[in-house]
């Protein structure tokens, strides 16, 4: 396996827990699990953040390195 660097591996775990909340959201809707679909929703926003974070700052380093 190629090392990705810290960064990257968070960003891929990041996606990896998107695809977990994937599958469980359509259990708690089904449930009509309001406060634990307003808890995953919470977090994807948290992940999703982070990973754009991490790609805005690649981005400028990338435009700097020009």
């Amino acid at each position: 396996m190629i090392f990705l660097g810290k960064k990257n591996e968070q960003a891929h775990m990041y996606e990896a827990v998107n695809n977990i909340y994937h599958v469980l959201t359509p259990i708690y809707e089904a449930n009509r699990d309001f406060k634990k679909l307003s808890q995953v929703h919470s977090k994807l926003h948290e992940y999703f953040n982070r990973i754009l974070v991490q790609v805005m700052k690649k981005m400028i380093v990338l435009t700097v390195k020009k």
